[in-house]
């Protein structure tokens, strides 16, 4: 078989998803997740956790920077376009009011 056909049988999913790829997508993701969820467990199985938030959300955002740091090479093709600046700062500040009037429920 020739190099260019081998090329050719490629499925689609070897081309989207190049080996270990996804980890740079998943692994700071499931680490903030782990983090939320144990901080609001954590303080019922260890009580002195209970007045040392502000300290485990200072954890959780350094361990979650690192890992994105740690795959940083990935996210090197996300481009910065200052057309999407502003509605996506206007979506930010609606989704923050809506947190904020939701959680009055």
């Amino acid at each position: 078989m020739t190099e260019q056909a081998q090329k050719a049988s490629a499925t689609a999913s070897d081309i989207l998803t190049p080996p270990k790829l996804w980890l740079a997508y998943c692994v700071p993701m499931i680490v903030f997740i782990a983090f939320t969820a144990l901080e609001g467990e954590l303080p019922k199985y260890l009580p002195i956790l209970k007045n040392h938030y502000p300290e485990f959300y200072c954890l959780k955002a350094f361990i979650v920077t690192a890992c994105l740091i740690v795959y940083r090479k990935v996210f090197a093709d996300i481009q910065y376009y200052a057309k999407f600046l502003l509605p996506a700062a206007l979506f930010g500040v609606l989704a923050a009011v809506a947190w904020v009037v939701i959680d009055r429920y």
